[in-house]
């Protein structure tokens, strides 16, 4: 697949991070903390983040990994990892999925955090 260019940053010279969490309360409070340093795109629970991040073009991607579905955030690390230039891809282990900080190197992943982040920590 022939990679694309990004978009420059928003007209508000933040960067967009394009934020994958499927839980909606936590994804609210976590926007609300993080809008004045980013322009956050989100994806909500049933849409396909890779598609959404081919569409968007964001800089940094955040991935949250729910039990019983880490694999889909492994594999969609993968696969922005693979396709898009740059984005810089973290992956957020909230819930103690079966996901191990080794496991999310192998799939590319530039961060991981897990447990219950401060706010403060996804910044």
């Amino acid at each position: 697949m022939a990679r694309r260019k990004l978009r420059p940053e928003s007209p508000g010279g933040r960067p967009r991070l394009l934020f994958a969490e499927p839980e909606a309360a936590f994804r609210v409070r976590a926007i609300d903390h993080l809008r004045d340093r980013f322009e956050v795109i989100t994806v909500p629970a049933g849409v396909d983040p890779v598609r959404r991040a081919r569409r968007e073009g964001p800089e940094l991607v955040l991935l949250s990994a729910r039990p019983g579905a880490a694999g889909g955030a492994l594999r969609a690390c993968r696969l922005l990892k693979a396709e898009l230039e740059p984005p810089t891809v973290g992956l957020l282990n909230r819930d103690w999925a079966r996901l191990t900080p080794r496991e999310a190197a192998e799939a590319g992943a530039d961060g991981y955090l897990a447990g219950q982040p401060d706010m403060d920590q996804l910044a």
